[in-house]
């Protein structure tokens, strides 16, 4: 049995009626939190040893901490988690039969930008996520910086990554140092492939406009509890194993080269061998298989790619 147990629902007034049912004891969480927007709520439940699995800076801020109990749990324990009626979630985590520390934590994450596109958008924009640990002793917090994450908003013509030094001078060879919009250049020319075949770009195109968070790690198995499951498509690409990061760049800001490049862009690390590498969405799902929060994962793998497949007009928010 895993060690994590997440699952996902949106809501916010729940968080002035949480209970934590072990047994025949139903411990009220109280959390004074006036929230006063709705959220996509994370719920993650975890048995620790040294500390949590996930970093705070994944998670986005922290705005609330709880100790909500201490209780001798075993295998046969019943535990039931009540944000709000009528949900009621079952905990089923591999305790030994111990004294546990239950505490739990709170963060909120916003997307850094908030672009008008999302205004249009019919549900929560930001995330909130309620951390439950239980530990046989007091954790110490996780600094790791193994996984890096970037929450955004983004239009339908979605992101692009890539190494902006090298995608300047293939253009500049084919078009010089004119102004330009990419948006029409990748869409109706030959270039977008010479920059697949120089292998220094990763493009989503044509998704939903939405806030999603973007993740990068050594090992993606550590994420997938906190992501979900995986979509029937993705992005795979040929990334040249010397280039160690990518500029982040909004679909719309591609329509105004040069001058793009005097930003400074957010940096996402690729680490791990291989030129194969990753683009790809999860979504994580509520009990009613609605999906609540969809991600990307970036990573590189070993293993024979022939072309970049870029992800296009993919449906990411209600597949």
């Amino acid at each position: 049995m895993d060690r994590i147990q997440i699952f996902a629902f949106r809501g916010s007034k729940f968080l002035q009626n949480l209970q934590l049912e072990v047994d025949e004891d139903t411990f009220d969480i109280a959390v004074d939190l006036p929230l006063k927007k709705q959220y996509n709520v994370r719920c993650i439940f975890e048995l620790a040893n040294e500390s949590p699995s996930y970093p705070a800076h994944i998670l986005g801020k922290e705005i609330a901490s709880v100790r909500c109990a201490e209780k001798v749990i075993d295998a046969e324990t019943k535990l039931f988690f009540h944000p709000n009626d009528p949900l009621n979630h079952e905990i089923k985590l591999p305790f030994e039969r111990q004294n546990y520390i239950i505490e739990l934590r709170i963060f909120e994450d916003s997307p850094v930008h908030h672009y008008g596109v999302l205004d249009a958008v019919p549900i929560p924009t930001d995330i909130l996520t309620l951390y439950f640990t239980f530990s046989k002793k007091e954790l110490s917090l996780n600094t790791a910086t193994a996984i890096q994450k970037y929450f955004d908003g983004y239009s339908h013509l979605g992101f692009c990554l890539g190494a902006l030094e090298y995608i300047k001078e293939v253009i500049y060879k084919e078009y010089g140092n004119k102004k330009l919009d990419l948006v029409e250049i990748f869409s109706n020319t030959e270039i977008i492939n010479k920059l697949f075949e120089e292998q220094v770009i990763m493009i989503v195109w044509g998704i939903n406009p939405y806030s999603y968070p973007i993740y990068s790690a050594d090992n993606p198995d550590i994420l997938k509890p906190l992501v979900g499951e995986e979509f029937g498509h993705e992005g795979i690409f040929k990334i040249r194993e010397d280039i160690k990061e990518l500029s982040l760049i909004p679909g719309h800001n591609l329509g105004d080269w040069p001058a793009l490049l005097k930003e400074d862009w957010p940096k996402i690390r690729l680490k791990g061998r291989g030129v194969k590498t990753y683009l790809k969405p999860y979504s994580l799902r509520d009990p009613d298989s609605e999906v609540v929060i969809t991600s990307f994962v970036v990573f590189r793998s070993e293993g024979a790619i022939n072309k970049s497949q870029p992800l296009l007009n993919v449906d990411l928010l209600y597949h």
